[in-house]
């Protein structure tokens, strides 16, 4: 049996696009499927991305926290094998009591789907995960509280994927022409 990837379909993916080039440079795009099931039980956090890779009988639980905090978020902590963090700080949490913690490179906005796969995964993904969509809750930063805008939620969803499509360059475009 090959390999294969679960990633969490409720994931912002545009915005973890750098690490989702490299899930499917290692990978290949073949082997990665977005689901929502084995990740029903989890936060709902934009912008993390959670994925299992399967081999054979093993499997791995990666976290990979790319919100512009080091804090962890311990029931995804938990949950996982692996525990990326991109803002790792270790003098707030500790490697010897964090040991699942990696600190991990920054991330970039890359462009990984063309226009019909940019519509494909935004509509497969959104009805895979259209109760954890609507239901998450944002930062209203004048009423100072976070609060549920369902409409704002789908609208910001379809949003990022064609944002990401239409301002972002495919990774090929930042190699070197001269290697």
């Amino acid at each position: 049996m090959k390999k294969k990837v679960l990633i969490d379909s409720s994931s912002n993916l545009p915005y973890a696009s750098f690490y989702l080039q490299g899930i499917f440079n290692i990978y290949g795009r073949n082997n990665v499927y977005f689901v929502s099931e084995p990740f029903k039980d989890l936060d709902p956090l934009e912008k993390n991305l959670r994925f299992i890779i399967k081999n054979n009988n093993i499997e791995t639980k990666v976290f990979i926290n790319t919100n512009d905090s080091y804090k962890i978020n311990i029931k995804d902590y938990d949950w996982c094998d692996v525990y990326g963090n991109v803002n790792a700080n270790y003098k707030y949490f500790p490697k010897e009591s964090h040991p699942k913690q990696i600190s991990l490179v920054p991330s970039f906005a890359v462009r990984n789907f063309n226009i019909l796969d940019t519509i494909y995964f935004s509509v497969t993904n959104f009805l895979k995960s259209y109760t954890i969509i609507i239901n998450r809750t944002v930062w209203n930063k004048f009423a100072k509280n976070e609060e549920k805008n369902t409409l704002k939620n789908i609208k910001r969803h379809f949003l990022d994927y064609f944002k990401n499509y239409l301002y972002r360059m495919p990774l090929v475009m930042y190699k070197n022409k001269y290697e």
